[in-house]
């Protein structure tokens, strides 16, 4: 083994047992610093404002709190005018249950044979049963590990403090972090973080604008046709959406659901299924494209995959990072195929 190989492997060894204490930590305290990851990632999508109103002469101080008292005023806003809607919806939704069970199992005693009526049945049973199963498991997770009342309220007493001083001071704890780097890889680093932060920049961003219109979009369409609980399926699936394909499918089996139980006429279940389709279509061929644009380059399957190994490790903090360790890792897998398709192993 050359001297230059055998540096390289105690390079990437010393490093790797960075990451294995750096992860070790981060499972040891993952309801402690859940609060300060989300305001990291508040305030990094926050900063690229903060430095338009720096370039306007507005002191830094002054724009970062004007900016979190804006955030505040809005989530206050829309938490006024929506959360009494959402709140009597789902309580009306827990207590209709019962009914909606009973006219499902009229509907499908009408409109089926007797055998086929029964392995309806069987499976609907089958399927509730696993669905309760999964919701008691990750109900139980959430209360042991995550998102209890007292995290809740430390999120949000703790979190705009937080995100505050860290837009006041996001210059320079950037350049502080940059002064640290080895000197012998800091362009590679460099250079690696700048494609990080552009991936990363566009899809959150994007993501984010994307799930708004999707929601305000489907709550209102469903509120127009007049699908009882519109509101909250339709919240539900435009949030939801930042899980690719889960969003609109969640609101297309409900929100069918719900019409089939509501309604005689075939006429009403087409129409709320066609909302979901054309939401569907005009979020991969038109908002995606436009808001995220093309040089995001996160697989679905993959950010699937990042949300579900996060949130199974690290709780509410392992969902909070698992798209921005998507987008590190995927960056450095191009790079390391890239550097593959350069070298000598490549052209054997």
């Amino acid at each position: 083994m050359s001297q230059a190989t055998s540096q390289a492997t105690q390079h990437i060894g010393r490093w790797l047992v960075v990451l294995a204490l750096v992860l070790a930590v981060l499972y040891a305290l993952s309801d402690v610093v859940a609060p300060f990851f989300a305001a990291l990632a508040i305030a990094y999508l926050l900063d690229p404002l903060a430095d338009r109103l720096e370039a306007l002469r507005v002191p830094r101080v002054i724009a970062a709190f004007g900016i979190l008292v804006g955030l505040v005023m809005i989530i206050g806003l829309l938490g006024w005018l929506l959360f009494p809607q959402l709140v009597r919806e789902l309580s009306e939704l827990i207590a209709t249950i019962p009914t909606y069970t009973s006219r499902l199992d009229r509907l499908l005693a009408e409109q089926t044979s007797g055998d086929l009526q029964a392995q309806i049945k069987l499976l609907a049973r089958q399927y509730t049963g696993e669905i309760l199963s999964w919701l008691n498991k990750a109900i139980q997770a959430l209360v042991r590990s995550s998102l209890t009342v007292f995290d809740f309220l430390a999120i949000l007493v703790i979190t705009p403090i937080v995100v505050f001083y860290l837009l006041c001071d996001w210059d320079r704890l950037v350049a502080g972090i940059d002064g640290y780097l080895p000197k012998k890889h800091q362009p590679l680093i460099r250079e690696i973080a700048n494609e990080t932060h552009k991936t990363l920049g566009a899809f959150v961003r994007g993501q984010l604008l994307v799930c708004l219109v999707l929601a305000i979009g489907y709550a209102a369409a469903l509120k127009i046709v007049g699908l009882p609980f519109g509101m909250v399926v339709g919240l539900f699936s435009g949030l939801l959406s930042f899980i690719p394909f889960i969003g609109s499918l969640g609101g297309l089996i409900i929100g069918t659901g719900i019409a089939m139980v509501s309604f005689d006429y075939w006429v009403m279940w087409l129409v709320v299924a066609v909302i979901f389709m054309v939401g569907q279509f005009i979020e991969g061929n038109i908002l995606t494209p436009r808001l995220m644009g093309q040089a995001v380059r996160l697989h679905p399957v993959w950010i699937i995959f990042a949300l579900l190994a996060g949130g199974q490790l690290l709780g509410f903090t392992g969902f909070l990072i698992a798209v921005p360790a998507a987008a590190v890792i995927g960056v450095l897998v191009r790079r390391g195929l890239l550097a593959y398709q350069n070298s000598d192993l490549y052209r054997l």
